[in-house]
Order: structure tokens, then sequence, then C-alpha cells
């Protein structure tokens, strides 16, 4: 069974919360749903033998670095 339903879920119920007026929520499940594609494709990283078996992530990711304190740019919130 592939992993990457976790990832159907998560997005699932971030449309929710955007179409019922939570963006709180919206965000933090924005936010899971990056978390848990990192998650997939790291753990496919390790151990190559998982995609022969159809486990983690099927979609294609981009890892984003968090800037420090002080910096700004727009993805700040």
């Amino acid at each position: 069974m592939d992993d990457d339903w976790i990832l159907d879920v998560i997005a699932d119920l971030k449309t929710f919360a955007e179409a019922n007026d939570l963006p709180f929520l919206a965000v933090s499940l924005n936010d899971a749903l990056r978390v848990a594609e990192i998650e997939l494709a790291s753990r496919l990283a390790q151990d190559p033998a998982l995609r022969e078996r159809g486990a983690g992530a099927s979609r294609p990711i981009a890892i984003y670095v968090r800037r420090g304190r002080g910096s700004s740019g727009p993805h700040d919130a």
C-alpha cells in the first residue's frame, strides 16, 4: 500500500479548512502537508527498496530552508 494516502487526507482537510473560513488551521495543515512530503521522500532516500514495494511519496517536492530571524521574504507571515 502506498504511504502517500496521508498526503491526500491532509490536502482534503486543508481544502475543508479553507472553504470553511478556518485560515489558521489551513496554514497549519499546509505546513503538515510539507512535513509529510519531506518525511516520505526522506524515507525513500534512505531505503530505495521502499520504492520498489510502492511505498512513499509519488509527488515531486521542493524543500525550503527557513531563514533566520530578522530576514524577510515572500514566505514570511
